[in-house]
């Protein structure tokens, strides 16, 4: 078999993605599952550093220096960040929910 035949063979093949993400990288960009996968990974990386931002500000205001080592550098999809600021953060009087849905100053 020629070199032809055989890269034929691989980019016809749908079993062999990472074959054929080596052999032609824009070729993802065709398919139409590529732009749902995209915009999927963007909306989470939003979400992680939504939570983290809030979270890693809050432990920082409170001076909690383990929990914003941990925060910096766990990743859990938001999850222990949200964990963090309804259970475990020390200043719970303010209100930050209420200021954060809140569109009123």
């Amino acid at each position: 078999m020629n070199l032809e035949a055989i890269q034929d063979y691989i980019m016809n093949n749908p079993t062999n993605v990472l074959t054929r993400f080596f052999l032609d990288p824009w070729a993802f960009v065709q398919e139409p599952w590529f732009w749902w996968a995209l915009a999927g990974m963007i909306l989470v990386i939003l979400w992680c550093i939504t939570w983290k931002g809030l979270a890693l500000w809050n432990s920082a205001r409170n001076s909690q220096k383990v929990w914003f080592i941990v925060l910096l550098g766990v990743n859990t999809l938001g999850i222990l960040e949200i964990l963090y600021l309804l259970f475990w953060r020390t200043n719970k009087k303010k209100g930050f929910w209420k200021k954060l849905i809140s569109f009123k100053k």
